[in-house]
């Protein structure tokens, strides 16, 4: 049996859902895979140090462009599969405890941008409006919004006064 099926029998003893448990070995693909390409030999629990788990955290980051939370669900796998390789004797060092969850908070979210094509129909429709007072008035503030940046609630709270 090897170290993959262990672990789906861990997490199935331990009352982990299907779902959970696919997702849980993904993960442990994932960075398997990874360890392959980088290194170029086979991957072994017990050669893996926190360095190379920080990298991979990283090339998630940088190369492959992860949400913050599919990193966190995958750093989350990795930590449990840690635990039962240590508790099962087949690994004599858990790098995991020095790897950190990434904490993101909404304020620290790029902002997301329309794209262009999403403009001009935004635009369009904002035009589609009968009366003439309400285009003019919701195309300023829908212009004011795209050519400086603002958020809805930044535009909702300015002040227009002389």
């Amino acid at each position: 049996m090897t170290y993959i099926e262990s672990f789906q029998f861990y997490l199935h003893e331990y009352g982990k859902g299907l779902r959970t448990i696919e997702e849980y070995v993904a993960a442990v693909l994932v960075l398997e895979r990874w360890y392959i390409h980088r290194e170029g030999h086979e991957f072994n629990p017990d050669l893996i140090t926190a360095r190379d788990l920080h990298d991979w955290v990283s090339y998630m980051q940088t190369i492959e462009r992860l949400a913050p939370a599919t990193i966190n669900k995958r750093v989350a796998a990795i930590k449990v599969y840690w635990s039962f390789l240590v508790q099962h004797d087949y690994s004599t060092l858990d790098p995991t405890q020095k790897v950190r969850m990434k904490h993101i908070s909404p304020l620290e979210q790029a902002p997301r941008w329309l794209t262009r094509t999403k403009q001009d129909k935004f635009l369009h429709r904002v035009e589609k409006e009968k009366n003439p007072w309400k285009r003019a008035r919701n195309l300023a503030i829908v212009q004011t919004m795209l050519q400086a940046g603002l958020r809805t609630s930044e535009v909702v709270s300015l002040d227009i006064k002389m």
